[in-house]
């Protein structure tokens, strides 16, 4: 894939998006759920409870699997939602002027079946994948999405963009293909049955029995990890989930006789339990839709004209946060209440519906919109996931009882208009380069924080929010309410006013989810806002920063509301070359954030050696962004490296010089100690002591039939090393052979040692019969020492009774890997299988699980 930046914005071309096979993370999604499936088929006879259901009212009901022993079953969350969005406003004739329709676009839908591409607001543009039945559901939410609009009522938020339908088993693995595949965004009106459930006239208790509120709500489960691990590996793919319409489930009067699941049965009891969500409503978000990285929708009645938080009245069943770790949950909300949308009874039928079913596909398809402006205002590019929620929730328009964001309409209501308004802003010229609104940046070791400084002529709120995909945080131990923060990275953004005043952003205190947001130090989201009602005009410093250790370069978001850039800025410093013969010249170059168009820009410059002289400073000229100046160094006997440092405003930029003897050949190494031969690539590397000043040849041999390498290698006039291919073919065992560079009367030396792949001998676990609730140890064996960088050996079960890691490592050089695996707490003894997977050859073990 080839990605570049356009207007500061890391974006993909579609044109470079291949059609993937599924790699290992999919595959092992799809293992976990079948085994999870033939589970809960097997448990549903034996049991007597049906694997699906559906009502006259269009809800579908369906046994996924067990967990924790207890069924987990997944249920529908069943013109005035383009107003409330204000996609109507992008629509072609909209105000926007933008024409914008969904052409171009690809959306998803997983529901509870099929949607029904033979009725007429579809016009072919909808395919089923998995050949599942009609449903009138996923025919409605679809028709929220993408409908043409035959009935001017029933017209979809993307009504020109095409639709790819599954039902939802298996939804994640799907997911996953489709996202390696182009899909950039798609909706999934459903959850898992949590707390109350009336079936007819008889209530249903879902939770464990020996609560009076189901440890779902709130509980970042297993599904909502893979759904977050799925928007890390797939950096442009963005799910739109509802919220859920749990708040306020359960008998008005109690007690009452209803259902609970004692292991093996629904027996009847009278146990006295709330309401789901208690007296406050709070607390109401089950399963996936506590996923840290996916949009999760909360539903809001008509906002056919939008005058301010008043004008958005909240539903009457929209799930609330917050997550039992305290985030802010739902994103952000949209119309959900009495959409008119397509039916499946028939090739003209309509319906109206309300629930997060119809707020989420509102969303989704109002995101489609969005996508294709992007499309349009970059050169056909895509934003990744993190940039496209982080545009949302910064552009949503604010809702609830007071400022800032809260645990019931989370961010606030949805605003197509005004997230391509900042596009559209973004990528006008005077903006597209250093001012621009809309930006992606990196922190990581060797970058800890990110420093801008910008101007505010004083009109209007100040508004910055980052927000990046956060990786798949841990599942705490199942419990009501457990705290245990889910937040991986803990990036942190702040703004420093004109006299030193550092604005913090938003948060929230979940002890009190009633209570207003404050300001402070967010430790919780992986989005962050600082908001300035009233800021006073001067210059503000945008400062990003992260907590603890950061292992590589991460990315973020990065949007801005009324501060221009302020020029003058100190960006960064290169000194070309990087490398030098004692005695010779490099170049330096300071750059800044912008244009010097306040006057020349002195920018103080210093150094920490003997063989570099540095002058005192270099300008800027007026208007421009640059300065360059001379290093001299001084010949040296052995290396030395030293540190240029540039100064402007209390911002230091750094580079390094390396000063070198004279020319010699100073190593020779491959890039692989242990390497599959026929299959890993080898590559050498040849050093020399200094730059030379005309292309030096060096001259490689080596001693292997089985390795070949060029006759030699040259490295051009100004560069100190260069790299070479060594071609190398399968060898019947571990082979070693050594290849030797020559020049000028030096050798140099490196040894390669080819093997034959390895091949997965056994799984060895202890013990065998293990005690439900208790862990036990596992170790695979391969044939042959692993090569370098080790290997991964995939390891699954046919139960979610046995968890183990997706992956054991056989680390470099050795050829046994363990780890350890957990059991549940079982009623009965069962007999299940483990296995490990690696290139094709599976081992596997029996595991007896005892009360």
């Amino acid at each position: 894939m080839i990605s570049r930046v356009v207007g500061g914005l890391l974006v993909l071309s579609l044109a470079s998006v291949a059609l993937a096979q599924d790699d290992a993370f999919t595959m092992m999604l799809r293992i976990q759920e079948q085994a999870e499936r033939e589970e809960a088929m097997a448990l549903a006879v034996l049991y007597g409870i049906p694997m699906r259901q559906e009502f006259a009212d269009g809800t579908v009901m369906e046994l996924i699997r067990f967990e924790h022993g207890r069924p987990v079953v997944y249920v529908t969350n069943n013109v005035n939602a383009a107003l409330s969005t204000r996609a109507n406003r992008v629509h072609p004739g909209g105000s926007a002027g933008l024409s914008l329709t969904g052409s171009g676009v690809t959306l998803g839908i997983w529901d509870g079946g099929g949607v029904r591409t033979t009725h007429q607001e579809f016009g072919g543009r909808v395919v089923v994948l998995d050949g599942s039945s009609n449903s009138s559901h996923a025919t409605h939410v679809g028709g929220t999405m993408i409908a043409a609009g035959v009935d001017a009522a029933a017209k979809g938020m993307s009504y020109q963009a095409l639709l790819r339908s599954y039902n939802w088993t298996n939804d994640t693995s799907e997911m996953s293909t489709e996202a390696s595949n182009g899909l950039r965004v798609s909706n999934h009106s459903y959850g898992t049955v949590t707390g109350w459930s009336q079936s007819g006239s008889t209530w249903y208790w879902y939770g464990d029995r020996s609560h009076t509120e189901d440890a779902n709500f709130g509980f970042y489960t297993n599904s909502a990890r893979n759904w977050d691990q799925l928007a890390v590996n797939r950096p442009y793919y963005l799910a739109f989930k509802s919220a859920g319409n749990d708040r306020g489930d359960g008998p008005s009067n109690q007690p009452i006789t209803h259902k609970e699941w004692n292991g093996s049965a629904w027996i009847d009891v009278t146990n006295i339990r709330p309401k789901d969500g208690g007296d406050t409503g709070y607390d109401t978000l089950p399963s996936n839709s506590n996923s840290k990285n996916m949009m999760i929708i909360g539903a809001v009645n008509d906002v056919t004209s939008y005058t301010g938080p008043g004008s958005v009245g909240m539903s009457s069943f929209s799930g609330w946060g917050p997550t039992d770790d305290g985030r802010i949950k739902p994103d952000i909300v949209a119309n959900g209440v009495s959409l008119y949308s397509s039916n499946s009874t028939s090739t003209t039928a309509y319906a109206t519906s309300s629930g997060t079913s119809m707020s989420s596909p509102n969303a989704a398809g109002s995101a489609g919109l969005i996508v294709q402006h992007i499309r349009n205002r970059y050169a056909g590019q895509d934003f990744k996931n993190y940039a496209l929620r982080g545009l949302i929730i910064h552009t949503a328009d604010e809702c609830g009882p007071n400022p800032g964001p809260d645990y019931m309409f989370g961010w606030g209501l949805m605003n197509v208009e005004a997230a391509c308004s900042l596009l559209t802003e973004d990528t006008t010229v005077g903006h597209a380069k250093k001012d621009s609104r809309v930006r992606s940046d990196t922190l990581g070791p060797s970058k800890p924080s990110m420093s801008r400084k910008f101007t505010y002529d004083g009109s209007g709120p100040i508004k910055v929010t980052i927000c990046w995909t956060d990786p798949a945080g841990t599942p705490p131990t199942w419990a009501v309410d457990p705290t245990t923060p889910m937040l991986v990275r803990d990036l942190d953004v702040r703004v420093i006013g004109p006299t030193g005043t550092t604005h913090y952003p938003w948060v929230l205190n979940p002890a009190s989810p009633a209570n207003a947001a404050t300001t402070g130090d967010n430790v919780r989201d992986n989005v962050e806002q600082v908001y300035i009602a009233s800021p006073i005009a001067g210059d503000y410093t945008v400062v990003v920063s992260h907590k603890g250790s950061m292992p590589s370069t991460f990315e973020y978001a990065l949007f801005t509301d009324n501060l221009n850039r302020k020029a003058g800025i100190l960006d960064k410093l290169t000194i070309s070359p990087t490398a030098v013969t004692g005695g010779n010249n490099a170049t330096g170059t300071v750059t800044l954030d912008g244009h010097a168009y306040y006057g020349n820009v002195t920018v103080n410059l210093s150094d920490n050696g003997t063989a570099i002289t540095t002058p005192a400073s270099t300008t800027v000229p007026f208007g421009q962004e640059s300065s360059s100046f001379t290093l001299a160094t001084l010949p040296v006997a052995t290396f030395w490296t030293g540190t240029v440092t540039a100064a402007l405003d209390g911002i230091t930029r750094s580079a390094t010089l390396s000063v070198m003897p004279v020319l010699g050949l100073q190593s020779l190494s491959m890039n692989r100690e242990i390497v599959i031969a026929g299959e890993t690539s080898l590559t050498g590397l040849a050093v020399l002591t200094a730059i030379p000043a005309s292309p030096t040849t060096v001259t490689l041999s080596d001693t292997s039939p089985y390795i070949t390498v060029p006759a030699n290698v040259i490295l051009p006039a100004g560069i100190r090393w260069k790299t070479f291919a060594v071609t190398h073919t399968a060898v019947p065992s571990v082979q070693t052979g050594t290849v030797t560079a020559t020049y000028n009367g030096v050798t140099k030396q490196a040894t390669v040692t080819l093997s034959p792949p390895p091949v997965l001998q056994s799984l060895v676990v202890t013990p065998t019969t293990i005690q439900g609730g208790t862990s036990g140890n596992g170790m695979v064996n391969v044939s042959l020492a692993a090569p370098t960088g080790g290997v991964a050996v995939g390891l699954t079960t046919n139960t979610t009774a046995i968890n183990v890691p997706a992956y054991v490592s056989v680390p470099q050089h050795t050829t046994s890997g363990s780890f350890t695996f957990s059991t549940m707490a079982l009623p009965i003894v069962q007999v299940r299988t483990m296995s490990a997977i690696y290139r094709g050859v599976v081992r596997s073990v029996t595991i007896t699980i005892i009360p």
